[in-house]
C-alpha cells in the first residue's frame, strides 16, 4: 500500500489539524511539491533498509489523499504514479483513489479516470447548508449531487462519500435529512466519521467559549446508531466502526491499515510503517520541501507494538481479529498470556468470541477507544 500526501486545499476547515496549505493558487508551488513527493518516493523506494523480512509484494492500493489531490492536475498526479510504479508495481486490480471535495478540480473528472484513478472519496460531510456553513466547508449539497453526477458520467463506478456525525447543534432530524440525501445518490460506499474536536484547531476554540454547541454524549450515540442502522437498512454493510460499503466495496487500502499491513507513506506529515520501521515526515509543507527526503522521526517497531497494533486496528474491523493468525505470527505463548484480559472484557460483553475470532461486542462501538486503549502497553502483560 502507499499514501500520497497532497496538501493542498482551498481553504482550512475549523475542524482540520491535517498538514494543509492553502497556498494553492501558485502554480511553482505545487510543481515543487510534486517534484518533492518524486524525490521522496525515489529516495525510499531504491534505498531500503537491510532486513530479514521478505521484498514487499506490488501495491494492492495507493490512496491520493489530503489537503485536496484534485488540487493537483491529471498531469501533475500522472507523474507521481508513474514514479511511484517505476520502483514498485501496482498489483493488477489495484484500487487507486483520490480524494476529493465537492469543487472544481483542476482538470476534468474523466482526466484523473484515464490516468488510472478507478476510486473517489467524496467529502461530503454534511447536506445540510448551515451545517456546512459552520464547518467552513465551500460547497453545498447541490454540488454534492452535480461532482457524483459527474464522476458517474466519467467512468467511476467506485465512489466513496465522506460524512459527519455529532456536528455543532446537528439534530436527529438534521442527521435523518442528511442520511436520506446521501442514500439517493447511490454510493458505493460510506464512511461515517463523529467529528473529534483536535486541540489547537479553530473549532476547539469555538466549543471552549461556548461558540459552538456539540450534542450530548448520549444523542451523539444514539445518532451513531442512527446512521448505521439507516444505512445497512440501504444496502450497505458495516465492516468497520466507521465505515459501510455495498458488498464487494469495502476499502481496500483502509482495510490493510486495520489488519495491521506494511504501507509507504509520502508527502508532508505522512507516516510509513514498514520493514519494522516507523517513518513520520515534518507537517510543515516549507520544511519538507527543503528536504523530501529527511523524515522527522524514525522508529523501530517492537514486536509488542507490532501486537498492540494488530489488536487495536484489527478490533476496528467488525470480523475482529483471528487469534490463530495472531499466534502464528507472535507465538502461542503471547495470546495465553493475553488471555485473562481477553477474558476480562468477555465477561462485561465488550468483546466477543466466535471460536478463534475475536471482535467488539456491538454495544461497545461507540465507546471502542476504552476498549482498545486497554491494549497498549502490553510489555509487562506478555513479558512478565
Amino acid at each position: 500500500m502507499a499514501y500520497i500526501h497532497c496538501p493542498f486545499c482551498l481553504s482550512q476547515c475549523i475542524y482540520c489539524d491535517f498538514a494543509v496549505d492553502t497556498r494553492h493558487g501558485h502554480s511553482a508551488l505545487l510543481d515543487a511539491t510534486v517534484e518533492a513527493l518524486c524525490q521522496e518516493m525515489t529516495h525510499c523506494l531504491t534505498h531500503q533498509p537491510a532486513s530479514p523480512l521478505p521484498p514487499l509484494p506490488p501495491l494492492s492500493s495507493v490512496f491520493l489523499g489530503g489537503g485536496t489531490p484534485s488540487r493537483f492536475s491529471a498531469r501533475q498526479l500522472q507523474r507521481l504514479l508513474d514514479t511511484l510504479t517505476r520502483h514498485q508495481p501496482l498489483a493488477p486490480d489495484a484500487e487507486i483513489t483520490m480524494e476529493l471535495n465537492p469543487e472544481r478540480p483542476a482538470s476534468p473528472l474523466a482526466d484523473y479516470r484515464a490516468i488510472g484513478i478507478n476510486r473517489l472519496s467524496i467529502g461530503v460531510q454534511s447536506m445540510q447548508p448551515n451545517e456546512l456553513k459552520r464547518l467552513s466547508r465551500l460547497h453545498g449539497p447541490d454540488d454534492v449531487r452535480q461532482t457524483v453526477a459527474e464522476a458517474r458520467a466519467s467512468g467511476f463506478d467506485n465512489l466513496a462519500l465522506d460524512v459527519m456525525v455529532g456536528l455543532p447543534d446537528q439534530t436527529p432530524a438534521s442527521w435523518q435529512a442528511t442520511l436520506e440525501a446521501l442514500v439517493a445518490l447511490a454510493p458505493d460506499h460510506v464512511s461515517m466519521y463523529g467529528l473529534q474536536v483536535e486541540p489547537g484547531t479553530k473549532l476547539a476554540s469555538l466549543v471552549d467559549t461556548g461558540r459552538f454547541t456539540l450534542p450530548d454524549e448520549d444523542t451523539a450515540v444514539s445518532m451513531y446508531w442512527q446512521g448505521i442502522d439507516f444505512l445497512e437498512a440501504s444496502g450497505l454493510v458495516q465492516y468497520e466502526i466507521s465505515n459501510l460499503a455495498r458488498p464487494g466495496f469495502a476499502s481496500r487500502h483502509n482495510t490493510g491499515y486495520w489488519q495491521n499491513q506494511p504501507f509507504w507513506g509520502f508527502g508532508p506529515g505522512a507516516h510509513s510503517s514498514a520493514y519494522q520501521m516507523r517513518r513520520a515526515n515534518p507537517k510543515s509543507l516549507d520544511t519538507y520541501l527543503a528536504n523530501p527526503t529527511q523524515p522527522e522521526t524514525v522508529h523501530h517497531i517492537s514486536p509488542v507494538e507490532d501486537l498492540e497494533n494488530a489488536l487495536i486496528f484489527g478490533l476496528r474491523q467488525r470480523a475482529g481479529v483471528n487469534l490463530d493468525t495472531l499466534a502464528q505470527i507472535h507465538g502461542p505463548d503471547v495470546i495465553d498470556r493475553l488471555q485473562p484480559l481477553i477474558e476480562g472484557h468477555l465477561s462485561t460483553g465488550a468483546l466477543e468470541q466466535d471460536g478463534t475470532q475475536l471482535r467488539l461486542g456491538r454495544a461497545y462501538i461507540p465507546v471502542s477507544n476504552s476498549i482498545l486503549d486497554t491494549f497498549i502497553g502490553l510489555g509487562p502483560v506478555i513479558r512478565p
